[in-house]
């Protein structure tokens, strides 16, 4: 988590633990679970965008729809994006490199002893622009 948001993994999950599953809305209805997870504690943005996000993904599940269809977005008017590998072994990074085949883009994650050999296996794998 990025650490200008003031949590961390313990923060997180403290906030986590704190949740009611049952004051929830099933069928999922966003602002009423937005206004209970706002109301649990002030700040933990990044723990309350993580349930944010499967919340949305529960909600397309269950509608049996795609996110975009119920966001009411359509990919053809959508922008590129890139899939962000993180550090990993350079046949790892590889193989996510492999399996991130719908995206225009390739974000990796560097700062380890194997930057190099990470890049280089990810041109023998692909082409596409980092």
């Amino acid at each position: 988590m990025p650490p200008y948001l003031g949590e961390n993994h313990s923060t997180a999950a403290a906030f986590i633990d704190q949740i009611d599953t049952s004051k929830l809305r099933l069928p999922v209805e966003m602002t009423e679970n937005h206004a209970y997870l706002e109301s649990i504690a002030p700040g933990n943005q990044a723990a309350k965008a993580s349930i944010d996000i499967a919340l949305h993904d529960l909600k397309a599940q269950m509608e049996g729809s795609p996110l975009y269809r119920i966001l009411g977005s359509d990919p053809a008017k959508m922008k590129a994006t890139a899939c962000t590998i993180g550090i990993d072994t350079p046949e790892m990074v590889a193989k996510k490199v492999l399996e991130a085949e719908q995206f225009q883009y390739i974000k990796v994650k560097l700062g380890s002893a194997d930057d190099k050999a990470i890049i280089n296996s990810i041109q023998r794998v692909c082409h596409k622009p980092l």
